[in-house]
């Protein structure tokens, strides 16, 4: 394939060059609304329909049963223009490449079939002997095949049929296959069927999919044309992250009139996920990393941080270090820092104010809290659940100083514990910065010897001793839930309400956070947790 290039004009009066050749593949990802699917129709048009396929993300995946075979000529012309004969693609689109719902599922089955009865009339005319050719619905039923192994396809007087892997012999004609069995169907056909080094653009590649065969699907079919190029558009980022060697570029927005877009490569030396770089730069939001397994929205410490921080695409991203190591990886690069805006919120562990206000100076921000459930402790928020319970004034503060009584009781029995875990979070983050800062192993053995020189154990414990038992002395929660991390006192808090136990208590507060009831309960967690801005 001759490598081509497209030019796609910028809102800022420029244009940025995309360099399409094959065997390297284009990802090209996006909120919605941001004018994916019509740069798509750009390329396509640049390109040529004569060369480039374009598979609509708008299309009709009905399947008829019986297709009536014609040349080869005819079917090819009206797969790629929409009729015979055609010196454009107007009749495929109708005018409305963007937003034409494309019904060309039975134009893939006759230019499959007619290229069947092509090739086996050649072999069987040949006077010369020859290996049995390969049809290109022979090569689709392969990769189907492999693709999807529990079914087996095949195709008989210009029909198709299936089975089960399990049952071979009970059939059932195409049409009555799932949406993903009738579309990987039609992505193979369109995609062997395509130009000879042409280029392939595919609009949401993943609709209809299951993500455990995303993979496996295109992964085969860029196999099985390694002389195109595949330009995918996509705003799924799971797809993004299927196509590990591609180039990938973000579309943020889309201007009609004249028509332009904002657009850049998506760095690939941020020393990030791809997917979290991918999802920051197509939000279009500001990013607050937070603490937190990836992946896992259910949390309650997620519903709280959605619901005080609702400017914000909350991403969990590990431990305290890790989101330090994000946000300062992203202001670090340049292209990151100019696109979208981060920040980190973590667990206030026990950090004096020199150290919160260095990590603010990073954007880092510190929650008051040793655990998000802790903040429950607080009393401004915990009058707000008492309210919530419907408990009177008298009976609300009550309850808080029998909380209180319960509290000192239950640190006084695991402080022990606390202390221990609190050292070794101390020294867990002083190992992770030195694994991070240190790029050889004899710099490694520098740091490591000036740490262990330095780092006074007794001391550290014995000044979370001090703050521990000061607290606890003179009954302050607030303080307590600074530094003590053990969810248990949650099982407190929950049974002081009248909860069952703490899963009760959670769920209470997950409903009433998204109802008008909450609005104090969120407004008084808003006053506890920091103001995040730039």
């Amino acid at each position: 394939m001759v490598q081509r290039q497209i030019n796609i004009p910028l809102v800022d009066g420029g244009s940025f060059p995309l360099d399409l050749c094959a065997g390297a593949p284009v990802v090209i990802v996006g909120a919605n609304g941001s004018g994916k699917t019509r740069l798509g129709v750009l390329i396509y048009n640049q390109v040529g329909w004569r060369y480039c396929t374009r598979i609509s993300a708008h299309k009709s995946l009905e399947m008829s049963d019986r297709i009536q075979i014609r040349s080869l000529e005819y079917s090819i012309g009206i797969l790629r223009a929409g009729g015979e004969g055609s010196s454009s693609s107007y009749y495929k689109w109708k005018e409305k490449p963007a937003t034409h719902l494309l019904s060309d599922f039975d134009a893939v089955q006759m230019t499959l079939f007619s290229e069947q009865s092509r090739t086996a009339t050649a072999y069987l005319n040949s006077k010369e002997p020859a290996p049995r050719p390969k049809t290109v619905l022979m090569r689709l039923k392969e990769i189907w095949e492999q693709v999807l192994p529990h079914r087996r396809l095949y195709h008989d007087d210009m029909k198709i049929m299936v089975s089960s892997a399990d049952q071979p012999d009970v059939f059932y004609p195409g049409s009555e296959m799932s949406d993903g069995e009738r579309l990987v169907f039609y992505m193979l056909g369109q995609c062997l069927l395509a130009p000879e080094d042409g280029v392939i653009v595919i609009d949401e590649p993943e609709v209809h999919v299951h993500k455990a065969i995303l993979k496996t699907l295109w992964d085969h079919v860029e196999a099985a044309r390694p002389d195109c190029c595949f330009v995918y558009i996509s705003h799924d980022l799971d797809f993004v992250a299927t196509r590990p060697g591609a180039r990938k570029y973000i579309v943020s927005s889309y201007r009609k009139e004249p028509q332009a877009w904002e657009m850049e490569a998506l760095p690939s030396d941020t020393d990030l996920p791809e997917r979290v770089v991918s999802e920051i730069l197509g939000s279009r939001r500001p990013v607050l990393f937070t603490e937190g397994a990836e992946g896992n929205e259910s949390g309650l410490d997620a519903l709280i941080y959605r619901a005080v921080y609702p400017d914000f695409l909350i991403y969990r991203s590990g431990g305290c270090a890790d989101v330090i190591h994000a946000v300062s990886t992203f202001r670090r690069n340049a292209t990151l820092h100019r696109l979208g805006r981060v920040h980190g919120l973590i667990d206030s562990d026990g950090r004096g104010e020199a150290e919160t206000a260095h990590l603010r100076e990073l954007s880092v921000f510190v929650t008051p809290v040793a655990e998000i459930e802790n903040v429950f402790l607080i009393r401004e928020v915990f009058l707000c659940l008492c309210s919530l319970c419907h408990f009177d004034a008298e009976k609300a503060e009550q309850e808080y100083q029998g909380l209180a009584d319960e509290i000192v009781a239950y640190v006084g029995k695991g402080r022990e514990a606390a202390c221990a875990r609190y050292v070794g979070r101390v020294l867990d983050r002083q190992m992770k910065s030195l694994i991070r800062k240190k790029k050889t192993v004899d710099k490694i053995k520098e740091e490591w010897n000036r740490i262990s020189d330095s780092v006074d154990v007794d001391q550290i414990s014995g000044e979370y001793f001090q703050k521990l038992d000061g607290y606890t002395e003179a009954r302050d929660l607030r303080g307590i839930a600074e530094i003590y991390d053990d969810k248990g006192m949650l099982d407190l808090v929950g049974r002081r309400l009248g909860q069952k136990n703490r899963d009760a208590l959670m769920d209470m507060i997950g409903r009433v956070l998204l109802q008008e009831t909450g609005r104090d309960l969120l407004t008084a967690l808003r006053e506890v947790f920091p103001v995040i801005s730039d």
